[in-house]
């Protein structure tokens, strides 16, 4: 899967107890037909991304208590070089 970030811009807030949550925008691309879903990717100390396009790291998947998949943190690969 791909996701798309599209600047460099990070949200933060802050907790009652003083921790600071970073978190930046992206969306994920499902294809032509398609419209891209929107969703945040929190980076905790990572980087920034830059914008561009990225996949989903396989690190990211995991499975619950009961054997289903689920998306653990998103961390992604990137950003991919752009098609010519």
């Amino acid at each position: 899967m791909r996701v798309e970030i599209r600047n460099e811009k990070v949200d933060e807030r802050h907790t009652k107890t003083g921790k600071i949550m970073r978190e930046q925008q992206a969306a994920l691309l499902r294809g032509a037909d398609q419209y891209p879903l929107p969703f945040r990717i929190f980076l905790g100390d990572d980087p920034v991304h830059k914008a561009g396009i990225y996949e989903i790291s396989a690190e990211s998947f995991g499975l619950n208590q009961y054997g289903d998949l689920q998306l653990n943190r998103v961390r992604l690969i990137g950003p991919l070089p752009l098609p010519k």
